[in-house]
């Protein structure tokens, strides 16, 4: 359960990640 959180928490850090470089693209 604690090895799928943190999966879970790495996945949604990184996709953060690549929303924030997806809007530094359009701006």
């Amino acid at each position: 359960m604690s090895l799928f959180f943190g999966r879970s928490l790495f996945h949604f850090a990184f996709g953060s990640v690549l929303v924030d470089m997806l809007w530094i693209v359009i701006f």
